[in-house]
């Protein structure tokens, strides 16, 4: 089955092939606006062929129209019968002066005995040739004239239409430029491209097997080594000198100090005489440490001065109280001397040495086996399109490679089932032998809107254009062929 997009896309392919190969819209002009023709101010040029001998190499003729599109002329044909009676002309269009002598010598030397004279007026001629108010119908006939119908076409044509019928039956090509052609077969291309795409349905049904087989060998080596070497030394010498005199403990003195006295009474226990106050000095007594819970009183040595002590005492005690001061004196004394030295010395020396080896060994198998059935539906309709479409591309390759027109042919007549019958005649003698031209005749009456414009197209050598719809773009009911083909369709020996 085709996705979505696909069937999309086969829907715009077959679109572009059918208006591509079989242009539809060709069929339809009949119903078309009619495009209002420009004022052409190229020069035309008219002969008149009197007499036109029948020979077999008319077809030697093609080189002079290749040479007429050389120089971009518009190449007509204009066959005239009236009750068994032809008039035919040769016309061109174009800028060039030399295409007259041109056209002129080409006839003389492709057919000797040839007898033609020049139209004096052309302009005036063709007026009154293409006066739409003569004529009641206009026919086109678009198809390709054949190259190996014998006898000759435009004898079997006026054969077929017969003597008594009076027509007019005008052949005109314009020159198509290379560049037209190569770039309508590139579309023809890309066309078969997409379409040989489509052309077939493949269904398939697969079945694969798969093995692996892996195998993995890996061998590691390392080797480190590593050397240090410290070496340190210290040293160091402290040297610490102290020398103190220290007296911390206090040496409590105790001073008496003793008033006068006044004079005591003489007793009969003391007969002695007293001394006087200031002749007595001060006794000091140093005072002896006290420890901690002893008594406060002196230690008293058995001397002399005990009895002084004592009989002060008891003569303070008795009569004055004592006054002790105590001082302290503490003396302190340090000297010391240090003497530091120190030294330190040290040495490192590190060495390092490292060594690895890797070896590694892989093998790896890979089977696959793989089964497929397949088969394919085939799109016929597509199939016949890329068989139509190959001839087309091999018919604009010959057209590239060749001088190629846009011809078609236009038949009018005072009645309208003779302008019928002219471009239904024409169209079935070449239609017979190509199937790839689009075969179609269109057909306007007296009262078709703008049929005027039809007669002013062809007056002036150039196709009717036709408006598309819904576009700014207009088309000609035209086909593209070959010199040899064009000189089929406007050759017509007259004796």
């Amino acid at each position: 089955m085709y996705k979505t997009r696909d069937i999309n896309l086969l829907e715009e392919t077959l679109k572009r092939y059918e208006s591509i190969i079989h242009c539809p819209y060709l069929s339809e002009l009949s119903d078309s606006l009619i495009a209002t023709p420009s004022c052409s101010e190229e020069p035309i040029h008219i002969f008149q062929i009197h007499s036109l001998p029948n020979t077999d190499t008319y077809q030697h003729f093609t080189y002079i129209l290749n040479a007429l599109a050389a120089l971009h002329q518009t190449i007509g044909c204009l066959l005239i019968n009236r009750r068994g009676k032809q008039s035919l002309y040769l016309m061109i269009k174009g800028h060039h002066d030399c295409a007259f002598a041109l056209l002129q010598n080409g006839l003389s030397t492709t057919f000797p005995d040839i007898q033609l004279s020049t139209i004096e007026h052309p302009l005036k001629f063709l007026e009154n040739i293409f006066d739409f108010r003569k004529y009641c119908c206009l026919t086109s006939s678009l198809s390709v004239p054949n190259q190996s119908y014998t006898p000759l076409l435009l004898n079997q044509f006026i054969t077929l239409m017969g003597a008594q019928s009076n027509y007019f039956a005008f052949f005109l090509a314009s020159p198509i430029p290379k560049s037209e052609i190569s770039k309508y077969l590139d579309e023809l291309y890309e066309l078969h491209q997409l379409l040989s795409d489509f052309s077939q349905t493949t269904y398939t049904n697969y079945k694969s097997d798969s093995k692996s087989i892996t195998s993995s060998t890996a061998k590691g080596s390392t080797h480190n080594s590593s050397e240090a070497n410290t070496t340190s030394c210290n040293e160091g010498s402290s040297e610490s000198r102290n020398c103190y005199t220290n007296l911390s403990a206090s040496t409590p003195f105790t001073l008496v100090a003793h008033r006068p006295s006044r004079p005591t009474r003489p007793t009969a226990l003391s007969q002695e005489p007293r001394l006087p106050h200031s002749s007595i000095p001060p006794t000091i007594i140093p005072k002896q440490p006290v420890a901690s819970g002893s008594s406060t009183l002196p230690h008293t040595s058995p001397n002399s001065s005990t009895s002084i002590q004592s009989t002060a005492s008891s003569n303070s005690s008795s009569r004055e109280p004592q006054k002790n001061i105590n001082a302290t004196a503490l003396l302190n004394s340090a000297k010391g001397t240090s003497c530091n030295f120190g030294s330190s010395k040290s040495r490192c020396l590190t060495s390092s040495h490292s060594q690895s080896l890797t070896s590694t060994d892989g093998n790896s198998i890979s089977q696959t086996n793989y089964h497929s059935l397949s088969y394919t539906s085939p799109n016929k309709y597509i199939q016949d399109a890329i068989i139509t479409l190959n001839e087309t591309i091999i018919r604009y390759q010959s057209l590239s490679k060749n001088t190629a027109f846009c011809f078609s042919s236009y038949f009018f007549s005072p009645q309208i089932e003779t302008s019928l019958r002219a471009a239904y005649t024409f169209n079935g003698l070449t239609a017979s032998t190509y199937t790839l031209s689009p075969n179609t005749v269109n057909s306007w009456c007296l009262d078709t809107p703008q049929y005027d414009n039809l007669f002013i197209f062809l007056s002036q050598l150039e196709h009717p254009l036709f408006c598309v719809p819904c576009t700014d773009s207009c088309l000609s009911h035209t086909v593209p062929i070959l010199s040899t083909e064009l000189i089929n369709s406007i050759y017509l020996p007259i004796t």
